[in-house]
């Protein structure tokens, strides 16, 4: 992912090669921060966060048929309204 341009190469290299004495870790920010990854928390919020979507979605088209409905029978009911 990335470029290929001269300068990077040594980091590139070093990259996918890092050596045994490497101290370069992804799980040193989260052990920082202390953060324990849970797979279960995440898929319980990831599957909270599909559920309140489908839920908004749902409200959302229902409203707009709704309004859409409304408005055909306000502009049917004029129109045989003004016919005498």
């Amino acid at each position: 992912m990335m470029p290929t341009v001269r300068l990077l190469q040594p980091h590139r290299y070093g990259l996918k090669n890092p050596g045994p004495i490497c101290v370069a870790n992804g799980n040193a920010v989260l052990s920082y921060y202390d953060v324990r990854p849970n797979v279960a928390a995440h898929a319980g919020a990831l599957l909270i966060y599909l559920v309140v979507l489908h839920v908004l979605t749902y409200l959302a088209v229902r409203y707009a048929t709704y309004r859409a409905t409304r408005a055909q029978r306000g502009v049917s009911s004029a129109l045989s309204c003004s016919g005498a």
